[in-house]
C-alpha cells in the first residue's frame, strides 16, 4: 500500500496580509497608533481608531490602514501614508483609494511610494 503524499501545512497567508514585522521600533503598530488616532479620530462624528495595520514601513515612511473601533455608526478604515520626521510620524497623504501605481499621484505620495518600494 502506497502512502498518500504529505499535505503542506496551511500558512494562513492571504495576498493582502502584511509582510514580516519590521525591525525598526518606530514601525511597530503601537508606535504609529497615536498618530493615526490624532489624524482620524473624530468624536463628534463617532469615529474612533482602534488599531492600525502597518502594511509596509521602511526608509522613514509607512503605509498604514486604520481599523475603526465598533461604534453605533459604521465607518470604513482609512489609509495613511506617513513620514518619520525628527522621531514623529507626520501625514504625507490620506485616502482609501490611493494606489502607488496611480499615474496622477501627488508628488509627496509618489515620493513615499518610491521609498516604500
Amino acid at each position: 500500500m502506497q502512502k498518500a503524499p504529505a499535505k503542506k501545512a496551511a500558512t494562513g497567508a492571504r495576498p493582502l496580509d502584511p509582510g514580516p514585522p519590521p525591525t525598526d521600533p518606530a514601525c511597530a503598530p503601537a508606535a504609529i497608533l497615536p498618530t493615526a488616532k490624532r489624524l482620524v479620530d473624530d468624536p463628534a462624528a463617532g469615529l474612533k481608531v482602534q488599531a492600525v495595520q502597518v502594511t509596509v514601513c521602511r526608509n522613514g515612511y509607512a503605509r498604514v490602514f486604520t481599523v475603526p473601533a465598533r461604534t453605533p455608526k459604521r465607518f470604513e478604515g482609512d489609509q495613511l501614508f506617513l513620514r518619520l520626521v525628527g522621531g514623529t510620524w507626520t501625514l504625507v497623504g490620506r485616502g482609501a483609494s490611493i494606489d502607488c501605481g496611480d499615474a496622477d499621484l501627488r508628488p509627496a505620495i509618489a515620493q513615499a511610494c518610491t521609498a516604500l518600494g
